[in-house]
């Protein structure tokens, strides 16, 4: 069976919801880098239930470096420890690996549009899972959480990417643009900062992993692991290229006083020169 087919979603459904289950309706939401998320009304022996199911197969793009099944392990015990410390996630219904990938149903958490006020409460969320000391994980959260490789140096990746497609296709635009060349050739030029104190990192806060029902649901755990908290502060500042600077003091304000503002500062002008060199390339 294909991953991610009706066929296969139910049959995965069956293992871990309720073996006379049946899927009523489904809706792919997300496919690629080697997993699928579809949203499903399940009919169960208890009555109808709405959730999402994510498959990770063989192949997967792992950044993490866990591979299928660990990964999905690592989301799935996540997801069951994270609310004692004031971290709202997806309850989790269950998880099944064979054969070397993994699927993991949760239910699904009904979203809201997504506002300023979201951002400020998603700030006090990230800092209280930048306080949670990795020794007050379970065991074997704690060393997955170990083994996974921290997701840096993204974008500056995607400027390097950026850099090189505008050298190819418009080999004098920085002589036109000098002022961008600089920025996005500082950002090359420099090293991400190494922090020096690492704390559990979620890797990919933005809106889309933020679900508001009133409050702000976290979810897509795949890429916690331990690295530069201000990682995550500048994915929250900065990945939706959408915050004007009195939202940007009112969100370090929610977020509370342990930004490091040089290793901010770095990672604002990294997402920075990403966006203006894209745009660059759009009008090109």
């Amino acid at each position: 069976m294909t991953a991610g087919t009706m066929a296969d979603v139910q049959a995965r459904l069956r293992q871990i919801v309720d073996p006379e289950c049946d899927v009523t309706a489904i809706v792919q939401v997300g496919r690629g880098s080697g997993c699928s998320v579809s949203r499903c009304r399940v009919h169960t022996r208890a009555g109808e239930k709405d959730v999402h199911i994510k498959i990770y197969e063989r192949g997967m793009d792992d950044y993490s470096r866990l591979g299928p099944v660990d990964t999905a392990k690592k989301q799935f015990l996540a997801l069951v420890e994270l609310p004692r410390f004031g971290i709202r996630v997806p309850q989790v219904i269950g998880m099944k690996a064979s054969a070397g990938e993994a699927a993991i149903v949760v239910e699904t958490v009904g979203g809201g549009e997504w506002a300023h006020s979201a951002r400020l409460r998603a700030a006090g969320t990230l800092s209280r899972l930048h306080q949670i000391r990795p020794a007050d994980l379970s065991e074997d959260l704690q060393a997955l959480v170990g083994r996974s490789c921290p997701n840096r140096n993204r974008v500056a990746r995607g400027v390097a990417e950026y850099w090189g497609q505008l050298n190819r296709q418009h080999p004098g635009w920085h002589l036109e643009r000098a002022d961008l060349a600089r920025k996005a050739g500082g950002v090359l030029a420099s090293e991400e900062p190494v922090c020096s104190s690492p704390t559990l990192v979620h890797g990919d806060f933005f809106s889309r992993n933020l679900v508001t029902d009133g409050d702000v649901v976290v979810i897509d755990w795949d890429l916690l692991a331990l690295g530069d908290p201000m990682w995550d502060l500048g994915h929250l500042l900065c990945a939706d290229r959408c915050v004007a600077e009195d939202e940007r003091r009112e969100v370090l304000a929610s977020y509370g006083t342990g930004a490091a503002q040089a290793g901010l500062r770095w990672h604002e002008a990294a997402w920075a020169a990403f966006w203006d060199l894209r745009d660059l390339l759009e009008l090109s």
